[in-house]
């Protein structure tokens, strides 16, 4: 979705196993004033940056997100009111995390489930991220299943 694209996916599947490129998005939402929803977002094997990336929009709802691969599952950046309620999946947790805020304001997300096992090493890293644009960052605790995680300010 670009410009002036909006509406949304109701729901968005994406299960194939290829390898795709590192700017390889399942869902972009790029340059977006909204409104603009997905409701479920299953989000898998895509192995780019992010399955999702919502970047220099604002007004967007994500209404779950379902990932099972070692992958960013959502990237929001410089993007204004972001709502993603109901993160779910087994997948290993990148050290980045699988949630990443930048330099956005008025983020939500919220009951975030991951299903690590506490015996890998990936468990240690965080679900969610946010760095603001002075560059403070801020994470998740490990092993944290947070109901609210809210960025409220670039």
């Amino acid at each position: 979705m670009h410009g002036n694209g909006g509406g949304g996916f109701y729901p968005f599947y994406a299960l194939d196993g290829r390898e795709h490129g590192k700017r390889c998005r399942r869902i972009l939402v790029d340059k977006i004033q909204g409104p603009f929803s997905a409701y479920h977002a299953h989000l898998q094997y895509c192995r780019g940056e992010a399955e999702m990336e919502v970047a220099g929009s604002s007004n967007v709802a994500i209404y779950g997100i379902k990932n099972d691969i070692d992958s960013v599952a959502l990237w929001v950046r410089d993007s204004r009111n972001v709502l993603m309620t109901g993160y779910r999946g087994p997948g290993e947790t990148p050290e980045t995390g699988k949630l990443i805020v930048e330099r956005s304001a008025d983020v939500v997300l919220a009951n975030l489930i991951h299903d690590s096992r506490d015996d890998r090493a990936d468990a240690r890293n965080p679900m969610a991220r946010i760095v603001t644009a002075d560059g403070r960052s801020w994470t998740t605790v490990p092993f944290d299943r947070p109901v609210v995680f809210k960025a409220t300010r670039k």
